[in-house]
């Protein structure tokens, strides 16, 4: 299997794109595109500039799946859509392919998150047909899939829930969206970087967690505390913000037994 790019001038590459749309979404969402030339109208719409598309084809030529993406929020963010495999060709990790090759490309790009709606016309999930309302979010956290929707396939990707649009499809019809943020250090350094006023806030947090740390070690030794490396790991992960009272906590206790 190869992924490319789908190429705007390829016709049978388009049309069988279009047969995908089709195939793909006919048993649960067979509005979305009824026929061909509905679906050719997407993919044409799809080929537009600022968009990524890419394709996975067999050794011989044989279109086996197709990925696309948006650029949206000035590229800080992209839109997935459409993810389609042929249907008997699913679970063989086509798919997986396509998401984490479109990932890389929108990360070459500069894009930190990635970001797609997917419907539920077909009471496949247990958010289907219910009144979401006053408690979207305790329905989310519960949320089961009852008839493989695609969100699960998306979690186990790395994409998480953040919210629904209740009845945006009519009447117990939700869309979910799911987002996915990686982890870029090279983007995450130029960005902190970018201007005096970041540059100033990040030179000041690495000058605060150098102290802190400095401080936590000798303390540590001072007063005998076990697995001091914790302190570094909580810095590191998430700032002196919680490293900092963490350890003072730890070391009240030592402080009290050594007076």
């Amino acid at each position: 299997m190869h992924i490319i790019d789908l190429p705007g001038d390829d016709q049978e590459l388009i049309q069988g794109a279009a047969i995908l749309l089709v195939k793909g979404f006919k048993e649960h969402w067979p509005n979305a595109w009824p026929d061909v030339d509905a679906a050719l109208g997407e993919v044409r719409r799809c080929l537009g500039p600022g968009r990524i598309n890419r394709v996975a084809v067999d050794d011989d030529g044989t279109l086996l799946g197709w990925i696309g993406a948006s650029r949206e929020y000035q590229g800080h963010a992209w839109e997935l859509h459409p993810l389609v495999v042929h249907p008997d060709r699913q679970e063989q990790g086509i798919g997986r392919a396509l998401v984490a090759d479109l990932e890389a490309r929108v990360r070459e790009r500069g894009g930190n998150t990635l970001y797609l709606g997917t419907d539920d016309e077909d009471r496949m999930t247990s958010l289907s047909g219910v009144d979401l309302y006053p408690d979207v979010a305790g329905h989310i956290a519960r949320i089961r899939n009852l008839r493989r929707h695609p969100y699960q396939f998306y979690q186990k990707q790395g994409y998480t829930i953040v919210g629904v649009i209740p009845d945006a499809n009519g009447p117990g019809k939700f869309v979910s969206f799911l987002v996915e943020n990686s982890l870029d250090l090279g983007l995450l350094f130029s960005q902190l970087f970018a201007n005096n006023i970041s540059t100033f806030f990040a030179v000041d947090l690495v000058i605060t967690a150098i102290v802190f740390l400095v401080f936590a070690v000798r303390e540590a030794g001072r007063y005998r505390m076990r697995n001091w490396w914790l302190y570094i790991v909580a810095t590191a992960a998430v700032g002196p913000s919680f490293a900092f009272p963490l350890f003072l906590y730890f070391r009240e206790p030592r402080m009290e037994r050594s007076q």
